[in-house]
């Protein structure tokens, strides 16, 4: 009898630790070993051809690599790259090879504002006035809204001795470009020359400060005016007496220098225009 309880409960123990198993598998699936990943990963890699070592000793040597030169080499744009060529030589100083470079692209694209202004600056510095005259008519067909057209347009007719016309073409440049000093800078030069001078003072404050524009002035006045730039000179110097330009201007007119103010005594306040306004 005792045999058959033992039996009975070792029967049981049996059962129950089968269920419990049954169960672990159940709610948590075995999943691959890190050991049987590393043996497939192994075996993938010893099915691969390998190189022997007489392959590798007969493996023909490489002295050299061709390589095209850049002017072989096929590019996307090559209007834009000879633009960007053109530009570069015109910064060096090579107007010859730039001059070249912007006919390349204008025969590949003859309303290209950029040849066409780099060109047209290209013969103005170089005394084709009426080369320039032309192509400088051409961009103002092609574009006349830019603003780098307009103020190199504008740049030509002051250099030409049409200041009127001039400040116009910069006018219309400022509107689109109210932060560019130098078209600021030529605007006053421009309308200096028409006798505009306290508007051509305001735009040179703006640009080189009250001082140095004073001098400008003088420098403008002097052909002509003798004694009012003498005057702006004395002012340029008692707003810096540093100024050594105008003291050399003065000197060489055999005009006195100005005195220091009495104690006391201020200065009239020049007031800048401001860089992003219009004129006034």
């Amino acid at each position: 009898a005792s045999g058959g309880i033992a039996v009975s409960r070792l029967n049981r123990t049996a059962a129950l630790l089968a269920c419990l198993l049954a169960v672990g598998c159940a709610t948590k699936p075995q999943r691959p070993s890190v050991a049987k990943a590393e043996a497939f990963r192994k075996a993938v890699e010893d099915s691969r051809p390998k190189e022997s070592f007489f392959a590798r000793l007969n493996r023909p040597r490489v002295e050299s690599v061709s390589v095209p030169a850049w002017e072989d080499t096929p590019v996307r744009d090559p209007a834009r790259m000879k633009l960007a060529y053109a530009k570069w030589m015109a910064s060096s100083g090579n107007a010859a090879a730039a001059a070249e470079n912007f006919e390349a692209v204008l025969a590949a694209e003859p309303d290209n504002v950029e040849a066409l202004l780099g060109l047209a600056k290209i013969e103005a510095d170089s005394g084709r006035a009426e080369a320039a005259a032309a192509r400088f008519r051409r961009i103002g067909e092609v574009a006349p809204d830019s603003a780098e057209a307009l103020a190199a347009r504008g740049e030509f007719a002051l250099m030409q001795g049409r200041p009127a016309e001039a400040a116009s073409l910069l006018s219309q440049a400022l509107q689109r470009r109210p932060r560019d000093t130098a078209v600021k800078h030529r605007l006053g030069l421009a309308m200096a020359r028409q006798g505009r001078t306290e508007e051509a003072r305001q735009l040179f404050v703006a640009t080189v400060g009250p001082a140095e524009a004073a001098y400008q002035i003088g420098l403008l006045l002097k052909p002509t005016r003798p004694q009012a730039a003498a005057a702006e000179f004395r002012k340029a110097l008692a707003l810096k007496p540093t100024l050594a330009e105008a003291r050399r201007e003065l000197l060489a007119m055999g005009a006195a220098p100005a005195a220091a103010p009495p104690a006391g005594v201020s200065m009239p306040n020049i007031r800048p225009a401001s860089h992003s306004g219009g004129l006034q």
